[in-house]
C-alpha cells in the first residue's frame, strides 16, 4: 500500500470479524516493524505481551473486568497486544535493565555493534547517563516510557494496516486487573504497568468501524518557510 492508500485504510474497529485469523508470518513481520521504531536515547524499556484470541489467557482477559466497554472488541480481535513500561521509582543506576539501556544508547556514540559495548565502556559513560537522567528522571520512567509506547503504538497502526489487517486502539482498559492476571501467568513483575492495548484482525464489514474525519491541514499545521 501507498502511504495515502494506508491513511484511507485504517480505521477503528468496533467489531471484528471471529472467524478470520491473522497468519503468524504477516503479524511478525509487524512485530518487527514495531521493534524498530524510535526510542529517546535508544533506551528500549517498552516491551509488550501478545495474546492470542484462541489462548486460554485470551477467555480471562475478553471481559468487562478487565477490558471495560472494549470487552467484545477483545472477544472477537485475532490478537490482543499490552504494552508494558517499568513503573515509576522501579529503576536504580545499578539495575541490569538500566545498564542494558545504556549499552543499546553507548553503541550509537561508539560506532560498534552492540554485542561489543563492554563492562567497562558502560562504567565509562555512566556517570554522563546519571547527570541525564537526574534523580528526578529516575523517578519518572513511567512517564518517559509511556511516550516511547505511544511512538511505538503509531508505528504498528501503520505496520498492521500496511498489511491489510485492522486495528483498534483501546486506552479504556483496567491496568490493575490486567497486570494482576499477567503476574499470575508470569508475564509480569509487580515493577511494571500496563498502559494500553491494542486490538488486530479484520472488520466484520463496512459498518463495523468509525470512518475517521479529521481537521483541515491549515488548522493542524503551520507552515514557516
Amino acid at each position: 500500500m501507498t502511504l495515502r492508500e494506508i491513511m484511507k485504510f485504517r480505521h477503528t474497529v468496533k467489531k471484528y470479524d471471529p472467524e478470520r485469523k491473522i497468519k503468524d508470518e504477516d503479524f511478525h513481520e509487524v512485530l518487527e516493524f514495531i521493534r524498530w521504531a524510535p526510542h529517546s536515547m535508544n533506551f528500549q524499556l517498552v516491551r509488550n505481551i501478545v495474546v492470542d484470541r484462541e489462548s486460554k489467557l485470551n477467555k480471562k482477559i475478553a471481559n468487562q473486568e478487565a477490558m471495560y466497554s472494549n470487552h467484545l472488541v477483545a472477544k472477537d480481535a485475532s490478537k490482543l497486544q499490552f504494552y508494558i513500561v517499568p513503573k515509576n521509582g522501579s529503576i536504580k543506576f545499578d539495575d541490569p535493565i538500566f545498564k542494558e539501556g545504556i549499552k543499546y544508547s553507548a553503541f550509537q556514540k561508539t560506532g560498534r555493534d552492540v554485542s561489543d559495548i563492554s563492562e567497562n565502556d558502560i562504567e565509562e559513560v555512566l556517570p554522563m547517563f546519571k547527570e541525564s537522567f537526574s534523580k528526578n528522571l529516575i523517578n519518572m520512567m513511567q512517564e518517559w516510557a509511556t511516550r516511547q509506547a505511544y511512538i511505538q503504538l503509531g508505528y504498528a497502526t501503520i505496520g498492521a494496516s500496511h498489511k491489510g489487517i485492522d486495528t483498534t486502539s483501546m486506552e479504556g482498559i483496567n491496568p490493575d486487573v490486567l497486570k494482576e492476571i499477567f503476574i499470575s501467568e508470569g508475564l509480569m513483575t509487580e515493577n511494571e504497568v500496563v498502559v494500553f492495548s491494542l486490538a488486530y484482525g479484520y472488520r466484520f464489514d463496512d459498518k463495523s468501524f468509525n470512518k475517521s474525519q479529521r481537521k483541515p491541514l491549515n488548522w493542524f499545521t503551520h507552515e514557516v518557510k
